[in-house]
């Protein structure tokens, strides 16, 4: 049989499917039951040995946190510390992951509150429980802030990373948080990677070539996207032999001004009920959100294909239901000619639209057409339960519940990335915090978990081709 090249199998567990349609290997001419997760390990903080600096070290000897949120990111000859051990995984917010099994390589959005994020790659032999440094990319400066007071708290860098294979190359995408970057229109940063995916996914400890981003290189960007706000997956093109992806578009104050303004009945309201950490309730967000897809043959040019419709509603207003989506997600290969989508959503809860609530669950046989099977009211797993009135928000208990003792996901949930672990288990790692806005928690914000799902059904093994 014809194997067709498939950008989703050289990524591994992270990526999903190929062209043709799989069948249940019990019996080929049947399909398969509506998929059904179950937990087999709970949600876990990770670690992460070496790397930049970490909020255990902010809290370490720091009387006075809310003045001074940078404690210990420089060093007395001015240069940027570096983690000396191992350290919980604070400030990294959004993850990818390649690779099968326990063996995994990860990107992850390094981002200390009002300093420069960046890009982190690192390593896991035991399934994401504890990560080893390998490089930091794409750091717009080295250079040391003067003083913590003078911080301009807008994160600025480069985040959300995203990697994948586009022929036999492979490249990085991320968002361009820069303070100089003031055009919410403008197309991703892209940059490609020394070493192909299949590589890392094969041998995560090898050194990384991409070696950070440059003045010149931050001028590579995208073409062809809508107003993105970052790739949320990746798919092989269903028959043009390129890659596909599902990314967001995101029209900033879209609902309440310009050609886009909707009427007032379909704007979120003030937020109901604060977030975790927060002593008020915030305004709304007038944020418009849509999952569209696009194909690519040569990673940088993007043909827009339209909306996937099913996933989100950006008129909705009620508390069950999904305005917004998070950016980073993953495609799973659920066999029988089904995607399965790991995301996270939000709506007008949250008075945000980083979609960072729940974790959703969506399956598809085109791409194009989704059907929420885990979503707000039944998610995968979701941030504290909110009630309004009388009613609690999730109606359901999530499939995964956090740890009384360590509910690190408290406050944000955000960034599934799913790698497979065998024909029913997968390992999906994520981005959490404890409070709704790092500045609730300077000491303790953006963490990094994961944890082990099954299906009830069985899942083709991925292929590196």
């Amino acid at each position: 049989m014809k194997r067709t090249l498939c950008a989703a199998a050289v990524l591994g567990a992270l990526l999903a499917g190929c062209n043709s349609k799989t069948t249940s290997p019990d019996n080929p001419n049947t399909t398969t039951p509506t998929t059904a997760w179950s937990v087999v390990e709970a949600p876990t903080a990770s670690t992460i040995g070496g790397g930049p600096w970490t909020l255990t070290q902010l809290a370490t000897g720091n009387t006075d946190i809310a003045k001074n949120p940078s404690f210990g990111y420089c060093n007395a000859n001015g240069l940027r510390t570096r983690n000396p051990g191992v350290a919980a995984m604070n400030p990294y917010a959004s993850v990818q992951v390649v690779g099968t099994g326990l063996t995994l390589q990860a990107f992850f959005d390094y981002r200390p509150y009002g300093l420069n994020e960046s890009i982190v790659a690192a390593a896991s032999t035991d399934g994401g429980k504890t990560w080893k440094y390998q490089q930091e990319a794409a750091v717009l400066t080295e250079a040391c802030p003067a003083n913590s007071a003078s911080l301009n708290p807008t994160d600025g860098g480069v985040g959300k990373p995203y990697v994948m294979t586009v022929g036999t190359s492979a490249y990085m995408y991320a968002v361009d948080h820069s303070t100089n970057n003031t055009d919410s229109s403008a197309q991703l940063l892209v940059q490609p990677l020394g070493l192909s995916t299949a590589a890392l996914a094969a041998q995560p400890a090898a050194p990384l070539q991409w070696v950070g981003a440059t003045a010149a290189s931050l001028q590579t960007r995208t073409f062809g996207l809508l107003n993105p706000a970052g790739i949320l997956a990746v798919i092989p093109a269903a028959s043009s032999g390129g890659t596909r992806v599902l990314y967001l578009s995101k029209i900033v104050n879209g609902d309440n001004t310009g050609v886009t303004a909707m009427d007032p009945k379909l704007q979120c309201p003030v937020q109901p009920v604060a977030p975790a950490g927060a002593a008020a309730v915030a305004q709304p967000n007038h944020d418009i959100i849509t999952v569209r897809v696009a194909d690519t043959y040569d990673g940088k040019t993007f043909v827009d294909r339209g909306v996937a419709t099913g996933l989100n509603d950006s008129t909705a207003v009620g508390y069950d239901k999904i305005r917004y989506v998070g950016s980073n997600g993953t495609v799973v290969n659920m066999g029988n000619g089904k995607y399965g989508l790991f995301f996270t959503g939000g709506n007008c809860l949250d008075a945000n639209s980083d979609g960072q609530h729940f974790v959703a669950y969506a399956e598809s046989t085109d791409t194009l057409t989704w059907t929420i099977i885990n979503g707000a009211d039944k998610p995968i797993a979701s941030i504290k339960n909110v009630t309004v009135g009388t009613t609690v928000y999730p109606a359901t208990v999530p499939v995964v519940t956090a740890p009384a003792s360590n509910n690190f996901y408290l406050g944000r949930i955000s960034s599934p990335a799913v790698s497979q672990y065998d024909n029913y288990n997968i390992i999906l790692t994520f981005s959490g915090s404890p409070v709704d806005q790092p500045v609730q928690g300077l000491a303790n914000y953006r963490q990094i978990g994961r944890m082990m799902l099954k299906s009830n059904n069985v899942m083709p093994t991925p292929y590196v081709y």
